[in-house]
């Protein structure tokens, strides 16, 4: 009778320690990100691999973007190659994610007139000038149209069919009032809508997620190279920081804007715009509860919808 009382002891006792290792184990987010070797992109995934809850899987188009993300630090696992202009390339990519953090943008080359132009101009020791609209264009099936709408539209399709349960989206602000990122790659206002117009396939690509998922979507300011973590990050709606003086925030700071859209509730069915104050002005962001619940959502026109129907 002792013994059996004994063994009785023992298995109650090893059942409360497996029980407590449980309940200290972290389960473990399989996360998508798209453009992962992107300038944003890039700083998400570096981000979420140091983030023992998570497990991210990048999302590159070719080598070079592989490369990157293996001096990373990333596993082979970690990393996978598709077009995401061609539905069938995604096929099996995204198997077992629960999230997804959308980076993908359509990348606008500078053209050859315009660098012989600054090329001289550093030749003859004057400073170089940054592209203007009319400077820069977008390879062939490379614009907007086909990487920032369809493709877009593919990755979304393809997330939605393994049962994704939250995508988090880049976009940029600028798509409520206008701007002239939309120029890059038109030659005259009366050129077909498929050519250029960024942000306004952006938008489309936003609605039509809308439609399928638990959503967030951030809409950036312009992007700057310095270090996150330092200053207060701002939100607004409707484009309403470009009237603002603090209409620039580090790409850092961006990536930690999405990913904490992915711990908080408060985050799920927003549309926002973010920019941060300059360093000094305001405290550090660290209450990101209080980031989320703030209500406010960008508006959508009805000509943002399928723009090409």
């Amino acid at each position: 009778e002792i013994m059996k009382f004994e063994l009785l002891i023992f298995i109650v006792i090893c059942s409360i320690n497996i029980f407590i290792v449980s309940l200290s184990i972290t389960p473990v987010t399989k996360v998508i990100v798209t453009g992962a070797s992107s300038s944003v992109g890039y700083c998400v995934f570096r981000k979420l691999l140091n983030k023992k809850n998570f497990y991210p899987i990048g999302l590159v188009r070719d080598k070079r973007g592989y490369d990157i993300l293996k001096k990373l630090g990333a596993s082979t696992d970690q990393i996978k190659i598709g077009d995401i202009r061609k539905k069938e390339s995604l096929k099996g990519l995204f198997d077992g994610a629960s999230k997804c953090i959308m980076c993908t943008s359509a990348r606008p080359l500078k053209k050859l007139s315009f660098r012989i132009k600054n090329l001289f101009r550093m030749l003859t020791f004057r400073n170089t000038l940054p592209p203007n609209p009319t400077d820069l264009y977008y390879p062939k099936e490379q614009s907007p149209y086909y990487v920032d709408y369809i493709g877009q539209k593919h990755t979304i399709d393809a997330l939605m069919k393994i049962g994704i349960e939250h995508i988090v989206l880049l976009g940029n602000m600028g798509g409520y009032r206008g701007s002239k990122l939309n120029e890059i790659g038109r030659k005259s206002p009366n050129d077909d809508p498929k050519i250029g117009n960024l942000l306004k396939w952006k938008r489309a690509a936003e609605r039509y997620l809308m439609k399928r998922c638990f959503f967030t979507i951030v809409h950036s300011a312009a992007l700057t190279n310095e270090k996150g973590g330092q200053r207060e990050i701002i939100w607004d709606v409707d484009d309403s920081l470009l009237r603002t003086s603090y209409r620039k925030i580090p790409r850092d700071d961006v990536a930690e804007v999405l990913i904490q859209a992915l711990l908080w509730k408060e985050a799920i069915g927003r549309s926002i715009d973010v920019s941060s104050r300059p360093v000094g002005q305001g405290i550090p962001t660290k209450d990101w509860f209080r980031f989320w619940a703030m209500p406010g959502n960008c508006l959508y026109p009805a000509d943002f919808d399928d723009l090409d129907n």
